[in-house]
């Protein structure tokens, strides 16, 4: 992770979030702290599940694959994801696993690279761009709130703020 995208984060937190997430359950997809982890941003009362391909800091559940989460439906008041997408090869498939395991009325944070260096963990395969945010909040039945590109370099952090029901 690099310090705009943990800025970024942050900023969904305060701004949408009051008490950051005291209380609430919690899924960070592509949890594995590289440079740090957004877990931090959180009230040590939230029930935070990390979510990775690997074991490591900050992982609490390995999956077999990113587009199936061992959890029950509606069972996250929160997603968060960073830096993960770009190394998802099937990334609109963790979209719909979002919203599945999100509750009416939850909520989302994604951020993803809109620039920046090739970078394989273990492959690399997209940019995003503004309108890619809401071509998958319509793919997945979720309502997108908010969308800036943080125009900072090398990365150029495309973050979504998305809603599931309201």
């Amino acid at each position: 992770m690099h310090p705009a995208s943990l800025e970024n984060m942050e900023r969904c937190v305060r701004w949408y979030l009051q008490s950051a997430g005291a209380g609430l359950r919690i899924a960070d997809l592509g949890s594995q702290s590289v440079n740090g982890s957004y877990r931090a941003l959180f009230a040590q009362d939230v029930d935070y599940v990390g979510f990775d391909l690997e074991p490591g800091p900050g992982v609490d559940v390995v999956l077999e694959t990113p587009y199936r989460l061992p959890s029950d439906d509606e069972s996250f008041d929160l997603v968060i994801s960073g830096q993960m997408l770009e190394h998802c090869p099937f990334f609109w498939q963790v979209f719909s696993e979002v919203h599945r395991v999100l509750r009416a009325g939850g909520l989302a944070f994604i951020i993803a690279p809109a620039a920046g260096p090739i970078h394989r963990y273990p492959v690399d395969c997209y940019r995003f761009y503004p309108d890619a945010w809401q071509a998958m909040a319509d793919w997945a039945q979720l309502q997108l709130v908010h969308v800036w590109m943080d125009e900072r370099g090398p990365w150029c952090d495309l973050v979504g703020v998305f809603t599931k029901d309201g």
